[in-house]
């Protein structure tokens, strides 16, 4: 989970839901600090998740560099520099310490146990939620989007829950694709959906699929129904996280008032 103080809240609440319901004591916790994370967010995250890791921002900044002078990746340097998502996209797969890791966004809850993502009949499937939005929200214009990836690419990815093999990314055919302008703003900054899209563009060529309709989103369905929500957009969405959510989280679990 890439986390920042601002979210700490809701990021401890995300990651509660899906290990106590998970029933499994063999999952371990990283933690990446988005550079604002302050020693007391730390002490709170070990004092309830015992044996995490968390990455600090220093720590990630300094192993990444070396990585990308290494291999030559200078537009991804730049894209990880200039945009706060890449961290999850890039350092996921060069720091990880196992072969098969999920990526949690903060704004998410768990109401049921994440049988597919713990027990699913392919583990080297790489999975994601499919996105209701009916807008087009990757970088590349729709018509070239294929034809750069060099492959058939999923339309609808949403990254607020996935579960990614360690070696699902392609560095070097990352770069090259940088190379797009369209990856970039005028000014010279990346894009906001950079990262997205390059997780559509790099899962075409691994094995991958959606997580089912019950991984969704709090204007898509019932919340009774969902094994999982994802909380994402405007404010008042993150209010019925903390209102709506939380209360069926405290009645699934068994919480007290």
């Amino acid at each position: 989970m890439l986390l920042s103080k601002q979210c700490l809240a809701m990021g401890l609440w995300a990651l509660y839901s899906f290990l106590s319901l998970s029933e499994r004591h063999d999952i371990g916790v990283v933690i990446h600090d988005d550079g604002s994370l302050d020693n007391e967010s730390a002490e709170e995250l070990n004092r309830l998740f015992p044996g995490c890791r968390i990455i600090r921002r220093a720590e990630a900044d300094r192993n990444m560099k070396d990585f990308f002078a290494a291999k030559g990746l200078r537009r991804c340097e730049r894209l990880r520099d200039g945009l706060i998502f890449a961290l999850k996209l890039f350092d996921v797969c060069v720091l990880k310490h196992c072969d098969s890791v999920i990526l949690l966004d903060c704004d998410v809850l768990f109401f049921k146990k994440p049988e597919i993502l713990l027990n699913g009949p392919d583990p080297a499937r790489n999975l994601f939620m499919r996105d209701l939005n009916p807008d087009y929200c990757y970088s590349i214009p729709d018509s070239r989007l294929d034809a750069l990836a060099g492959n058939a690419v999923s339309r609808n990815l949403n990254p607020g829950i996935m579960k990614i093999s360690g070696d699902a990314l392609d560095f070097d055919r990352i770069e090259r694709c940088l190379e797009d302008r369209a990856f970039w703003d005028k000014n010279g900054s990346p894009h906001y959906y950079a990262e997205l899209t390059l997780w559509a563009m790099e899962l075409s060529h691994a094995s991958h699929g959606y997580l089912g309709p019950e991984y969704g989103f709090v204007y898509s369905e019932p919340g009774q129904r969902l094994a999982a929500c994802h909380y994402c957009g405007t404010f008042r969405i993150k209010t019925v996280h903390y209102g709506e959510g939380l209360l069926r989280l405290k009645d699934t679990l068994g919480l007290p008032a």
